[in-house]
């Protein structure tokens, strides 16, 4: 029943029994309410330990116990130790859990409704870096005796797939007798709540043809992800620096970012990129998870083309059948515009593919609007 609703129920009355109610109960309350709309159980265990410490380190006992001021206190005394992004969480938890109290008629407003985030920009304490392909043979090489782990450490390189979605993932999951194998990601373990399709890297399908258990079941869970303290010990076998000078770790989260990078290293289209990171904003994939300091930028200048021509020469169709400036035949492009002009009188062309027809035979439009 919604008493915030309620004919014959004073809110004023019914606040106050709740001001004065065991903090503990209502977060038990809200707890089981939240409990489906997760998308993971780690984020679920990540909201209640959150807000148990909250609770604990404010000292608050009753709903009229939580206030700005204390928020922000402990805040302020968390900031050495923990990061802003961090601290942001904390928040964001607790707002969600303060909104839920007033949308339930538990409070009338939310305390802390106007204590505004901690800026992230330029305040990272870390970074994470990409494994270089030496380092990622190390890494298999170092368990190599252990064909799970070596698993777990070709899947996250070649899927991008998180710890906890790793830590999910189900024989039933795994679709390799297909002409294209793949994994069947399931929206109750992603991040963002949607299902997924991740095709598999042939290397991987290996991995996992080895490991399978021949009676497997299907919701048997595939690997046994390593902790970060064996993971660490794998890295330090295979001498690879978890933290380097500039500070960027290679963190076990850092496999994605070296998903996305080789992604970035082989040619692979931005939007293909996003689209298989899962990734709302393409800045995400381009950016955060593409290290820079991998990307081949000197044999990006020697591949530009040379001026040392001159100026005055034109480009010659000097190749067998007519060839282009661009290498393409006069063949290849006749053929090409006959494509493109029965397709626009098909009605199966956009504006703007209409458009570049209309160039590629020498024509001439003005856009206006």
């Amino acid at each position: 029943m919604n008493i915030g609703r309620h004919p014959f129920i004073k809110l004023s009355a019914v606040r106050t029994r709740c001001n004065n109610r065991c903090l503990g109960k209502h977060l038990s309350r809200y707890l089981v309410a939240r409990e489906a709309e997760w998308t993971s159980e780690k984020h679920a265990q990540a909201s209640r330990d959150r807000l148990k410490k909250l609770i604990r380190e404010c000292g608050w006992r009753q709903l009229k116990d939580i206030d700005a001021f204390s928020f922000t206190e402990w805040r302020s005394c968390q900031i050495q130790t923990l990061s802003p992004k961090t601290l942001n969480e904390y928040l964001s938890a607790l707002n969600q859990f303060m909104q839920w109290l007033v949308d339930n008629a538990f409070m009338e407003e939310n305390a802390l409704a106007k204590v505004k985030r901690i800026p992230v920009r330029g305040r990272v304490t870390f970074t994470r870096r990409a494994l270089t392909m030496e380092e990622i043979a190390r890494l298999l090489n170092a368990v190599k005796t252990a064909p799970a782990r070596n698993a777990v450490y070709l899947a996250a390189i070649y899927t991008g797939l998180r710890r906890a979605e790793l830590e999910s993932l189900e024989w039933g999951d795994v679709r390799m007798n297909t002409q294209t194998p793949f994994l069947a990601v399931r929206a109750s373990t992603t991040k963002n709540g949607k299902n997924a399709v991740i095709p598999l890297h042939a290397e991987l399908i290996d991995a996992l043809t080895r490991i399978k258990p021949a009676n497997a079941e299907p919701n048997a869970r595939v690997f046994a992800v390593p902790t970060i303290k064996e993971y660490r010990a794998d890295l330090k076998r295979a001498e690879i620096a978890y933290e380097d000078a500039r500070r960027a770790r290679a963190d076990f989260h850092a496999l994605r970012v070296t998903f996305g990078t080789l992604m970035m290293l082989s040619g692979v289209n931005p939007r293909t990129a996003q689209e298989l990171m899962r990734h709302s904003d393409i800045k995400l994939t381009t950016q955060i998870y593409t290290d820079a300091n991998l990307l081949p930028t000197s044999a990006a200048i020697h591949s530009l083309p040379s001026v040392n021509f001159a100026p005055h020469t034109a480009p010659q169709n000097t190749a067998k059948g007519g060839q282009t400036s661009l290498g393409m035949s006069q063949t290849t492009v006749g053929n090409d515009l006959r494509n493109l002009q029965e397709m626009n009188g098909l009605g199966m062309l956009s504006p703007s593919m209409s458009l570049l027809e209309n160039g590629a035979r020498g024509g001439s439009r003005t856009h206006t609007g």
